[in-house]
């Protein structure tokens, strides 16, 4: 069988390569993006071109300045290439960079966020990935040609004024929602510094309440040191009473040598001792404490102490020396006690 014919391959018109080999004057000057998000503290190169009427990029130069009248505008700044920076510390807000060529102006939205709201202002502006939307800033700089060219020109700054007229209501639309979040983010914060110094004020109020309530502790705690040591001093430097005989004996006795009833200091017993005596038990010839009515040692009824002073002085025998069997020290007839232990004495032979 015969093969089929080949198949001739597709002829293509090569591109007309020399159509912008000399452009024309400036007809449109085009920057992009129109609008930015930029966190504080990066830096951003905005792009721009000047075309022809043909479309073709011509070689006017661009200048660039950052328009007054906000905080953040004035933080940032713009070299002679369009790279904008903005300082770490600049607040956040909105400015345009003005792009200027062959006479014509274009301006750019710069919106500065922190870098802790930009993800948050990224999702609620509308911009892509990058922070940027897709449209081009545009400056006409040349509104009229010869024959066909003219009305090409109207029909492009048609679409370029209807562009614009979107462009300006969406920034208007998301600045009123920024300006909106802003307004309630403030009275949040707001509120918030009003309840953190209400707080801060209630601690002071209970740290100055708990300084007040140390110092009168702490007052109330040295007046009774100072009382206790004056009064062991009285203690100290004073006599020492039988409460149930009254007979007082000088410091360094403990026990009573007539009855053994544990002495006690006259400074600070004024009101027992200014009762009446205690009690002799007629057995063992100890002493008790007024109010105490049996003797705890045989269990006999006591005796007032003048009752007993009575028969004992009436029985009385010749006095005769007397010794301690537990300590050994030596008293007179008329002692019954060691006035040192307690001890029952016992004549010596």
């Amino acid at each position: 069988s015969t093969p089929p014919p080949p198949t001739p391959a597709p002829t293509t018109t090569p591109p007309d390569t020399n159509r912008c080999a000399s452009p024309g004057d400036p007809a449109r000057l085009e920057v992009r993006p129109s609008r930015k998000l930029l966190r504080a503290g990066d830096s951003f190169s905005l792009r721009a071109i000047v075309l022809d009427n043909a479309g073709c990029p011509t070689r006017t130069s661009t200048t660039w300045v950052i328009a007054d009248g906000s905080d953040a505008g004035s933080a940032a700044s713009v070299d002679p290439s369009g790279r904008v920076s903005v300082p770490v510390d600049a607040p956040e807000g909105t400015f345009e960079v003005v792009a200027t060529a062959a006479g014509k102006s274009t301006r750019v939205t710069i919106e500065v966020a922190s870098p802790s709201r930009y993800d948050e202002l990224l999702a609620q502006s509308g911009l892509n990935d990058a922070g940027e939307n897709d449209a081009a800033s545009i400056a006409v700089i040349a509104t009229s040609s010869i024959g066909g060219g003219d009305a090409r020109a109207e029909d492009g700054s048609r679409r370029r004024r209807l562009a614009f007229i979107g462009i300006v209501g969406f920034l208007a639309l998301a600045l009123g929602g920024v300006a909106i979040v802003g307004m309630r983010r403030s009275q949040r914060l707001a509120a918030l510094a009003r309840e953190a110094e209400e707080r801060h004020a209630e601690r002071m109020r209970e740290a100055e309440e708990r300084k007040k309530e140390r110092e009168t502790k702490h007052a109330a705690a040295v007046r009774a040191h100072d009382e206790s040591v004056a009064k062991a001093a009285e203690m100290a430097s004073g006599k020492m009473v039988c409460p149930s005989c009254r007979r007082e004996y000088d410091r360094g006795s403990t026990f009573c040598p007539n009855d053994a009833n544990r002495l006690v200091p006259a400074a600070g017993h004024e009101e027992m001792l200014a009762g009446p005596l205690g009690g002799i038990c007629p057995t063992c010839q100890r002493g008790y404490d007024p109010g105490v009515k049996v003797c705890a040692d045989d269990g006999e009824e006591l005796l007032p102490y003048a009752q007993y002073a009575s028969r004992t002085q009436a029985s009385a025998a010749p006095s005769r020396g007397k010794i301690c069997p537990t300590c050994g020290g030596r008293f007179q007839g008329a002692a019954a006690f060691c006035g040192k232990d307690g001890t029952a004495l016992v004549l010596l032979n």
